[in-house]
């Protein structure tokens, strides 16, 4: 179960006239903003534009993005997107490394940490693995299914 029901597509090409342009004059750099385009960056693959992260596609077909709150932020993956936008928050298991520093990001993962979405799933050992809370087994082995029951 996800917090949040948000559209995530694959990359989307260079398809408006002025993005093949400004794809055609400018050498590729991904990253890069788009030109036109809020919160859309530059793919790894040229000609590719991807949702700057914690953004997602509002549709198959789309050119425009929108904020998403629980979308995790592939240059740190410890940080999902949080409620309000461009706001960023540890993921699930993760915690601040120094919270008393206001301007930090960094994150650690923290074993033993209950899930925020699954009652009696704890935070194992490895980064973004789980395990059922002692007394309790997973119903369905746990890899997609978080269910657990008490032993």
């Amino acid at each position: 179960m996800r917090r949040f029901n948000c559209f995530a597509p694959a990359a989307l090409a260079c398809a408006s006239v002025l993005a093949l342009a400004a794809c055609a004059s400018n050498p590729w750099h991904p990253g890069s903003e788009h030109p036109e385009q809020k919160h859309v960056v530059a793919g790894e693959k040229y000609g590719s534009w991807q949702p700057a992260p914690g953004y997602v596609w509002n549709g198959p077909e789309s050119e425009s993005v929108s904020w998403c709150p629980g979308e995790r932020n592939p240059m740190a993956p410890g940080l999902m997107a949080g409620r309000l936008e461009h706001s960023w928050v540890p993921a699930p298991g993760w915690a601040y490394a120094h919270p008393e520093v206001k301007t930090s990001f960094e994150v650690v993962w923290r074993p033993g940490t209950p899930h925020l979405d699954y009652p009696h799933v704890v935070a194992a050992s490895e980064p973004d693995q789980w395990e059922p809370a002692p007394g309790h087994a997973w119903v369905n082995g746990g890899k997609a299914d978080f269910r657990v029951k008490p032993k």
